[in-house]
């Protein structure tokens, strides 16, 4: 896998670039989007810092990469009544005029 790393997003890599790392990426605000990610990354935590929405994963960074979609919800907000095929990996804050809390979903079946 060609490493695609952009330091003014991730900030310079603090290790070697072979094995198993966890990484970090910025994701978007926004209710539904998408991720590349190494496959069979492990997704671990996420959080609001700065401003910005970040996702740690465990990562095999010889793996090709693949893209993951998500959905986010707010608290109170509307969700599809069957979330099968929706797993939740975690949640952030950030603060749009207000603190906003998201909880986030991993959509695995298309929808």
């Amino acid at each position: 896998m060609a490493i695609d790393w952009d330091e003014s997003v991730r900030g310079p890599m603090m290790s070697g670039a072979s094995g198993n790392r966890i990484w970090k990426y910025q994701m978007p605000v926004s209710e539904d989007f998408e991720l590349t990610l190494p496959k069979g990354a492990e997704i671990i935590r996420m959080a609001g810092e700065n401003g910005m929405l970040w996702l740690w994963a465990v990562v095999d960074t010889q793996a090709d990469c693949e893209v993951r979609r998500f959905k986010s919800y707010k608290a109170g907000g509307t969700m599809p009544d069957d979330l099968s095929g929706h797993s939740f990996v975690g949640m952030a804050h950030i603060y749009i005029q207000q603190e906003l809390m998201l909880y986030i979903f991993e959509v695995r079946n298309g929808d």
